[in-house]
């Protein structure tokens, strides 16, 4: 008819008899392009659910009689409400035919439009990048492209910085070593030393998963060495010598000295193993007296005191008396 020859003329369609019902069809995407819809759930055969998205619309449904319902996409002549649910307005698509994604390309390319999203897949651990391609806002095709390593190493810190992945050797070591760091220049403010804030763990996190896409490339990664690194060679070496791990103790092994983000740093030693210091042991040349934990000969905890010397002449004779008893093998000054 000419209403047929006129709108396949203006859609820069042929007709002819060996493709007049796909014409027609192409043709309705003129006066129809608000009425496109994509089936929600369908795969590359066409199987699964008669939900569909289509612009504007929360919840619409396909006509389960129509011959459009093994079509991933479609357009559908009529469009009505069915009413209100808790879910929103349900609308119903009915006298809708198949149709091609490519024919929305051939006749609105202003309507179309390509871009890039790179996405957390959570099932599989890693940063992904599409490439999409969407009808006005439906996604019609979606294809996998090389991941950008800015963007992926931006999500991997957000994952990390969240809680929500685990550098397996961000460790006790790591632990200390911010903890030490953060105290001497809590002590030491002329120095301007490196606080590690937010930020700057922020940026040690991005130079631990540098070049990663999925969270199997780094989550065994060495982490102590990027955090050290934050901080000049010189001032690395000023934090090992203000806040060591150990300090030497007179009469027994080194005093392992344990660092907290709130209170005095700790050491636990046997009284036998304090014998001979008088004073509290300190850090950052006397700057951070320790809280030591002094233990008996079985290791259970005696006292635990800021002022050894208070310790030694008003606490330690009664001490001695009790655990003598219990330790009579053990030395006693």
């Amino acid at each position: 008819c000419r209403l047929y020859r006129d709108t396949c003329s203006r859609a820069g369609l042929k007709s002819n008899r060996q493709n007049r019902t796909e014409d027609l069809i192409r043709s309705l995407l003129i006066p129809f392009y608000d009425h496109i819809a994509l089936r929600r759930d369908a795969d590359l055969r066409g199987e699964g659910t008669l939900h569909c998205a289509m612009a504007g619309q929360r919840r619409v449904e396909l006509d389960p009689k129509s011959v459009a319902r093994q079509s991933r996409a479609l357009v559908a002549l009529d469009v009505r409400e069915l009413g209100a649910g808790r879910t929103g307005v349900r609308t119903a698509l009915s006298l809708a035919s198949a149709i091609e994604a490519s024919w929305l390309e051939e006749i609105h390319p202003e309507r179309i439009e390509m871009s890039t999203a790179v996405e957390w897949n959570e099932e599989a651990s890693a940063v992904e990048q599409f490439e999409t391609w969407a009808y006005d806002d439906l996604v019609y095709h979606r294809q996998p492209c090389k991941t950008d390593p800015a963007a992926a190493e931006q999500i991997l810190v957000d994952k990390i910085a969240g809680g929500d992945l685990r550098l397996e050797k961000w460790d006790q070591s790591v632990e200390q070593w911010l903890h030490r760091a953060r105290l001497v220049a809590a002590l030491f403010p002329e120095r301007s030393l490196t606080t590690y804030d937010d930020d700057d763990i922020r940026l040690v996190l991005h130079e631990i998963v540098a070049g990663a896409t999925r969270y199997s490339h780094i989550r065994t990664r060495p982490c102590l060495a990027h955090v050290q690194q934050a901080l000049s060679w010189n001032d690395q070496q000023f934090v090992e010598q203000m806040a060591p791990t150990h300090l030497p103790l007179p009469a027994g092994p080194r005093l392992k000295i344990e660092y907290y983000p709130d209170g005095p740093p700790r050491g636990r030693a046997r009284i036998q193993d304090l014998y001979g210091l008088r004073k509290t042991p300190s850090v950052a040349k006397g700057r951070q007296p320790l809280l030591l934990e002094i233990l008996a000969p079985s290791f259970r905890p005696v006292q635990v005191t800021d002022d050894l010397a208070n310790f030694w002449k008003n606490t330690y004779p009664e001490v001695k008396k009790e655990l003598k008893r219990r330790y009579p093998k053990h030395e006693w000054r």
